[in-house]
């Protein structure tokens, strides 16, 4: 609205302004104009070889007729010898009108240098003139005249005219800036209210891009500002939530260890027990949590190290075969007896380039995983094999198949689909989520898969040699 009342205004002062200009200096600018038509007339006059003869005066007549100039031939004492305006007068002499003696009069110098030219008024009307005076042969006058009186009512038209189209200009030119601010504003209008409730964090608001000027790219860039700082926000406020859930998750982790090792620390302290033995037990018992909440701290020191970048791949080339059989071999004893069976026949060689130890912790994850979560057929394979433009590793399992809704959620620290498997086992629910780390420094991925008979978790690597 702001935008229509300057243009509207501005519409108004220009039609103002043009009324007032033909007021003040249409008749000034008409005098100047007409200033270089007289002096041509005179010229004209002058140049005749005619003077005083009726050839002469034909020539003034014509010059009435044609230009509007009224021609008057005096001599010294004011005495009319020609008029091509005939004046009325009831003495038998005609003189020179009373305004153009006076105007001689007070005008020698100038006449002795050459000519006098003037705005004129009629003492007995309201009617004025232009008058050019100047001598002709050093002994008569002449006098040229232009009534002012068509200049004045052609500009009294000229500013009713000009209100009338002022008042029709502003009118439509009323219309068309409405509609061209209403257009220009509400884009901006809009793009405001977008961006104020993107700074009260409602990224639900966008901007309808209906042009490709410069208010479409700013549109445009305000909706990718919007899109990207929602994306970061909702990161960052997922990430404080997992990182609450990580203190929730550590201390309960704690809880139970510290709980055990204070109760028989405490026995051991009172004398609760009466022999060697069960002393010897409570000792194993502290032992054992002690060891519990070491290999907690370790991997979680571990996992912060591996997010934060602060660990890096040391690449090398490493067979695939040897790696799964470095695997194999560290579980076997496990395996044996827990009576679980592995396949690890089924791995096609390749040479990787990767850092061996930190791959052979996350396949390795995979195994602890596996043995936890074996059931049916108590049957673990390991395959190898070559995948779009890397290669992958994959851990099955027999068993139950995991909730669709938990299998992006199994990645996370501390998330366990069975928490009081994890106490029996031991397991803290890291693992998954250090092999996850591990292949992202390699510029891989990870994943599982339900599938006949079981589980397949899997680890992806690229085999581009400038990976590293």
């Amino acid at each position: 609205m702001r935008l229509f009342l300057i243009f509207l205004s501005m519409f108004a002062l220009f039609v103002a302004l043009s009324v007032v200009f033909d007021a003040a200096f249409l008749e000034r600018y008409y005098i100047f104009m007409n200033k270089g038509l007289f002096f041509d007339t005179y010229e004209r006059i002058k140049a005749s070889e005619a003077v005083g003869t009726e050839r002469f005066y034909d020539l003034l007549r014509s010059i009435d007729r044609n230009d509007g100039i009224n021609s008057i031939l005096a001599d010294k004492n004011f005495v009319i010898k020609f008029s091509s305006f005939p004046q009325k007068s009831e003495q038998g002499v005609q003189k020179l009108p009373s305004e153009l003696e006076l105007l001689i009069g007070e005008n020698e110098e100038e006449m002795a240098k050459g000519h006098v030219y003037s705005l004129v008024n009629k003492p007995d009307a309201e009617e004025r003139q232009i008058v050019f005076v100047s001598l002709l042969r050093q002994d008569d006058y002449l006098v040229l005249r232009k009534s002012m009186k068509g200049i004045s009512e052609s500009a009294l038209i000229a500013m009713r005219f000009h209100l009338i189209t002022g008042f029709l200009i502003v009118a439509i030119g009323g219309l068309f800036t409405y509609r061209f601010s209403m257009g220009f504003t509400r884009p901006i209008t809009e793009l405001g209210k977008v961006a104020e409730r993107i700074s009260k964090l409602d990224f639900g608001g966008k901007v309808r891009i209906a042009s490709d000027d410069e208010v479409g790219m700013l549109g445009k860039s305000i909706n990718m500002i919007s899109d990207r700082l929602s994306v970061s926000i909702n990161e960052l406020q997922a990430d404080v939530e997992r990182r609450k859930q990580l203190v929730r998750d550590i201390s309960h982790e704690l809880k139970t260890p510290i709980g055990l090792i204070k109760g028989y620390a405490e026995g051991l302290k009172y004398s609760v027990v009466d022999d060697a033995s069960k002393a010897e037990r409570y000792c194993s018992v502290i032992a054992d949590e002690c060891d519990r909440m070491d290999n907690l701290v370790k991997e979680l020191i571990s996992l912060s190290m591996l997010e934060a970048g602060a660990a890096r791949p040391s690449y090398s080339d490493l067979g695939s075969r040897d790696l799964v059989s470095a695997v194999a071999k560290r579980f076997s004893p496990i395996l044996e007896g827990k009576g679980i069976a592995l396949d690890a026949s089924e791995v096609a060689d390749a040479v990787l380039r990767c850092d061996g130890e930190m791959m052979k912790r996350a396949v390795g994850n995979f195994v602890t995983n596996a043995i936890e979560h074996v059931q049916g057929g108590m049957a673990i394979r390991i395959r190898g094999e070559s995948c779009d433009g890397g290669y992958r590793i994959s851990v099955f399992n027999t068993g139950s198949h995991i909730p669709e809704e938990e299998t992006a959620k199994i990645w996370d620290v501390f998330y366990t689909t069975d928490r009081s498997r994890t106490r029996r086992t031991g397991s803290h629910g890291l693992g998954l989520s250090i092999s996850k780390q591990v292949a992202l420094l390699h510029g891989g991925k990870v994943g599982l898969q339900n599938v006949e008979g079981g589980v397949d978790f899997f680890i992806e690597i690229p085999t581009d040699k400038s990976a590293d």
